[in-house]
């Protein structure tokens, strides 16, 4: 790893060598150093599944992070996607409700419930009445959703 240096002075040379083994040293705690990935770059594999090159890069992990998103969106907004459904029937209903809500207790923004403005107007009307009637928490989510996760 160390190179011959030509010396013009033993004070050039002594610089060189020791400009080499910081270098040197510098190399051996890189290759020591653990290095911390975020989870959210890091994609995951099933079993036996097959995969590409492209598959490791941080596009394809965007791509996989927001896949999931689109998909936990999808899960919430099916109470609500049929346009005969009323979010007001749902008032008595603090389970389906607390899928609206965040751990805070507060409504979710429309955006992140996929609902149109209608759908989201009831929706919010409904987790209202349900808070005036005593089902739901002003600061938090409904208890049964709670424990719905955690298993």
């Amino acid at each position: 790893m160390l190179r011959t240096v030509r010396a013009y002075s033993t004070n050039k040379w002594v610089k060189e060598s020791t400009k080499m083994r910081a270098q040197v040293k510098l190399a051996q705690e890189i290759e020591t150093k653990k290095v911390n990935i975020h989870p959210r770059l890091v994609r995951e594999f099933q079993e036996r599944q097959t995969y590409d090159p492209i598959d490791f890069s941080t596009i394809s992990a965007q791509q996989a992070t927001k896949q999931r998103f689109e998909n936990a969106a999808i899960e919430n907004r099916s109470h609500f996607l049929d346009k005969r459904v009323n979010p007001l029937d749902y008032y008595c209903r603090p389970e389906i409700l607390s899928r609206y809500l965040t751990t805070g207790g507060r409504i979710l923004h429309k955006d992140v419930t996929g609902l149109s403005n209608k759908q989201q107007r009831l929706l919010s009307k409904a987790i209202k009445r349900a808070r005036a009637a005593g089902l739901l928490s002003h600061v938090s989510r409904d208890v049964s959703f709670n424990l719905k996760i955690k298993n």
